[in-house]
Parts: C-alpha cells; sequence; structure tokens
C-alpha cells in the first residue's frame, strides 16, 4: 500500500466534494484520512459552491489522500491548470498546515483556494458549509445525540422541542469518554472520535433550525 500511494496527493477539502455533499462521487477511490480543521481561513458563499479564502477565521472539513489521476480530474473540476497564469485560474491549489481533530497533530497537505477575492461574498462564519447546507432548511435539522444527550428531556433543555428521532450509526467513528469537564474534578464526559473502520451508535433528533447556535 505504501508503495501504490507513494506519489499521492494530499488534500483538504471543505465544499462540494465532502462525503453527503454534491460531488462527492468525485473522489471515488480516494483514502479517508479523517475531520481536520484548518485555521487561518474563511469559507465564503459563491452560489453552487464555497470559497476557501485565507483570512482570520477556521474552516472545518477533511483530510483526503487523492492518486495523480484523480488529483488531475479535481484539477479541472476547481478551475485550476498547473500550466496556466495563477491569475486565469478560478481555484489555486496550494500548501496549508492542517489539524487533525482526533488528536491535534498538524500535518502538510494541499487545497484549493478561490483566487477571485471575497468582497460582496456571504461569509459562511462558523466554517463548516455541511451545516451551512443544513441550515438552509427553514424547517427542521438532524442533530446527532450520544451520552447524556440520549435523554430526551435533558436535550431538549439545551436545544428545544424535538420533533422525532431515528437510531442508527455514524462509519468510521467510535464513542470514547475523553472530553473534559469544565470544572477541575477531572471529570470525563462522552465523545465521539473519528477511527476508521468503526462505527458508533447513536440516535438522530430533529429540531428547529432556529434551535441551531
Amino acid at each position: 500500500m505504501i508503495k501504490e500511494t507513494a506519489e499521492w496527493t494530499d488534500l483538504f477539502i471543505y465544499g462540494t466534494l465532502l462525503p453527503g455533499c454534491r460531488l462527492q462521487n468525485q473522489i471515488s477511490g480516494c483514502l479517508r484520512r479523517g475531520p481536520v480543521i484548518l485555521e487561518g481561513a474563511k469559507l465564503y458563499d459563491l452560489g453552487y459552491f464555497p470559497g476557501l479564502v485565507q483570512e482570520e477565521g477556521f474552516v472545518i472539513g477533511e483530510w483526503i489522500s487523492v492518486s495523480p489521476m484523480l488529483l488531475e480530474e479535481l484539477d479541472q473540476i476547481e478551475g485550476y491548470d498547473v500550466e496556466r497564469e495563477p491569475r486565469d485560474c478560478l481555484y489555486i491549489r496550494k500548501s496549508v498546515q492542517i489539524q487533525r481533530l482526533m488528536d491535534g497533530k498538524s500535518f502538510d497537505v494541499e487545497s484549493y483556494f478561490n483566487n477571485r477575492g471575497s468582497k460582496h461574498l456571504l461569509p459562511i462564519d462558523h466554517g463548516c458549509y455541511r451545516r451551512y447546507l443544513d441550515e438552509q432548511d427553514e424547517k427542521e435539522s438532524w442533530l446527532i445525540a450520544f451520552g447524556s444527550n440520549l435523554d430526551q428531556h435533558r436535550l431538549e433543555s439545551r436545544v428545544g422541542k424535538i420533533e422525532n428521532g431515528r437510531a442508527g450509526w455514524i462509519p468510521n467513528f467510535r464513542l470514547v469518554f475523553n472530553k473534559l469537564s469544565y470544572s477541575e474534578s477531572g471529570e470525563t464526559f462522552a465523545n465521539i472520535q473519528y477511527h476508521p473502520d468503526t462505527r458508533c451508535c447513536l440516535a438522530a433528533k430533529s429540531i428547529s433550525t432556529r434551535s441551531i447556535g
């Protein structure tokens, strides 16, 4: 496997290529490395897709590794051509440093940046494109519940009325108890952590979009 992937490129994806989004099938065959955060960057709504800009802020996305062939395809999708002048490209691909949410370790990868500026564009301040899409639904959103939030009365005290719920599981995550208490008691609470080839049982709760903080 190491020999086969030696020439692959590590990428930070944050928009329509994310699993569950419009172009998710375009990254078929990639290696998924898990959720990560990019600091010193901000997302903007460009209409049919988001744009990444180097500014104060942070963006949540995923780290993937892609083959040379898949990288060429993604360059075409993003309007980036290594042989053209940067000013002639819709997006440019450059190196960034990400932090893995699982353990906070930093890694150097590449990502596609908007090359047309951000003036007059709508910012996505919380930095999560999938959440942003979900919030466009004026009626309801689905909230993943685990740990103490499986108690419906407790959850409703935090987010408001729960309309309905469904049991299920989330792939590539596991349940751990490593979330530290705000007090100095040393207590730890339930958390979910990225872990390949595992899955975590949980409940999905339907809540009003207005309840999302």
